[in-house]
């Protein structure tokens, strides 16, 4: 009978909690203690009620003496750990978490969380244990196989992740976003056909939920193989995606019909490097007599100005401004009908000023680095390097180093031992323009796939870009080291995950050639 009582009180105090009635759930917790239940499952629940109230201290609280309480009782470790990762105590909720898997192994949620939990602690190669000990258990379990596949295929298991997703799928046949995925291992390992026929198969499910991120991913692997116009079309649902952004100022959407001399903002709805690069497009708009102004990020403002086309530019700082339609930088193509993109006119973007840092006079080749990207990217685990990776080139003679890194990642240069052979440029990088300005100095940028590499492409500048083998961004394809995006880029791809070294080594190479020496006239240095 108090098992059963035990019971009645968390139905009853998870259905209060469920339409936020803390009120009465409180009131069931203290007519529990009167009806004597059993301590332990008191705090339990009450963990649960202060928990969904946003009182973390005291959930944890009461739920450090229940787990204390009680060491053996699986379900109040895995309600711990889980409140311990809520506060932000990653590793002492694993540490609940592992407690959680060895007294209830039959807990999926548990194993679940612990696997997440070491892997926010860092340790991949742990995770995939914890996965592996957590498959033994439940060896049909969704969410357990679908984030094993998902972390094989991150760390560039192919094959591994290839038969995990062949068992998920096989179980769970409809789980839409499981095809997508599989889809997007397939076009890693350059089985477009398979790949493009996965994605189908996950649009014909039907489901309106992931409906646009299964056509966002057909739409990639589209443009990667060359098909334009399909591949821009489906590439316009990724205005339908969560969290996309809403067409600025209130604007109405732009349509071919406008008359000429209409006032259109071309906005832009992805990341920096993607405004840089689609900024071309915006002359053959203007080409229909159309006056078009631009929307981008600050720091994009006074660069994007600089394009062919556009008259004026705008952050999301400024004030709306009177236009009759909008458009999104990255629909220009499918706006425009291209059937090709190759539309290079030479350089399409310039500085607009003196460069910002100050310059000494040298004969020594000056090269830029920079080693990540945002790391808001949902690949950037993988297109992203350390600064270590970059030491085998500082030791190279007659060249100067200079970092264009900015953001968090621009610390690590000051907390290195290459801090004395490479000079740090990101305070004097206030925006794009300050870049824009520093590349006109230099030899040569060799950067990570970022914003600054497509920066130094648009100026028709030397860049050297370093591409990921997993989830290589559609614009640069799968072969070739040329892309037709930018004449004066020249890419270097990486063989397998999770080594840079080779790509460095032919970089170093290629830097040794007399093609790549220094030139001969004076150059100004820091």
């Amino acid at each position: 009978m108090p098992e059963m009582l035990d019971q009645q009180l968390k139905l009853r105090v998870s259905e209060a909690i469920g339409r936020r009635d803390f009120l009465l759930a409180e009131k069931l917790c203290s007519e529990a203690e009167a009806n004597d239940i059993a301590a332990s499952e008191i705090l339990l629940v009450r963990g649960a009620l202060y928990s969904a109230q946003g009182d973390l201290e005291r959930a944890r609280s009461v739920l450090a003496q229940a787990y204390q309480a009680m060491p053996e009782r699986g379900d109040i470790a895995y309600n711990y750990g889980v409140v311990l990762q809520q506060s932000g105590r990653i590793s002492e909720a694993v540490e609940a978490w592992k407690k959680a898997t060895s007294r209830r192994p039959q807990d999926p949620a548990a194993w679940l969380n612990l696997a997440l939990g070491t892997l926010q602690l860092g340790d991949a190669q742990a995770a995939l244990g914890v996965y592996r000990h957590a498959l033994n258990h439940h060896s049909t379990d969704r969410n357990l196989l679908y984030n094993y596949a998902n972390l094989l295929f991150r760390l560039g298991k192919l094959d591994k992740s290839e038969r995990c997703y062949n068992k998920l799928l096989k179980i769970h046949s409809t789980d839409v976003q499981a095809r997508i995925n599989y889809g997007l291992l397939l076009k890693t390992a350059k089985r477009f056909s398979e790949s493009e026929s996965c994605y189908r198969q996950a649009i014909a499910l039907g489901n309106p939920v992931t409906a646009p991120n299964a056509y966002f991913n057909l739409a990639h692997l589209l443009l990667q193989q060359g098909n334009w116009r399909e591949g821009f079309a489906a590439y316009e649902w990724r205005l339908k995606l969560p969290g996309a952004i809403d067409v600025p100022w209130g604007l109405p959407e732009w349509k071919p019909m406008l008359p000429e001399g209409s006032r259109i903002l071309l906005w832009n709805d992805q990341g920096q490097g993607d405004a840089i690069m689609f900024l071309r497009f915006a002359a053959l708009l203007a080409q229909r007599g159309y006056r078009l102004f631009a929307l981008a990020q600050n720091a994009l403002k006074a660069l994007s100005a600089t394009a062919p086309g556009i008259e004026g530019s705008f952050c999301p700082l400024d004030e709306p401004q009177d236009m009759e339609a909008a458009l999104p930088l990255c629909s220009l193509p499918h706006a425009l009908g291209l059937e090709s993109v190759d539309v290079w006119n030479g350089p399409y973007l310039s500085a607009g000023q003196k460069s910002i840092v100050p310059f000494a006079e040298t004969t020594a080749k000056r090269i830029g680095i920079v080693w990540a990207g945002n790391p808001k990217h949902s690949n950037d685990v993988n297109r992203s390097m350390a600064l270590a990776d970059f030491a085998p080139l500082f030791g190279l003679p007659g060249l100067e180093w200079y970092s264009l890194q900015v953001g968090p990642r621009a610390a690590e240069l000051a907390a290195s031992p290459y801090r004395q052979r490479v000079a740090d440029l990101a305070p004097s990088l206030v925006d794009f323009a300050a870049t824009a300005s520093v590349l006109e100095e230099l030899d040569l940028l060799i950067s990570v796939d970022s914003a600054p590499a497509h920066l130094a492409g648009a100026m028709g500048k030397p860049v050297w870009t370093l591409l990921p083998a997993v989830d290589t961004d559609w614009r640069w394809q799968t072969n070739g080291s040329t892309p037709f995006w930018y004449p004066s880029m020249r890419l270097f791809r990486q063989a397998r995950a999770e080594t840079w070294a080779s790509v460095v080594a032919t970089v170093t190479d290629a830097i040794r050639r007399p093609a790549a020496e220094a030139r001969p006239a004076v150059r100004a240095a820091i």
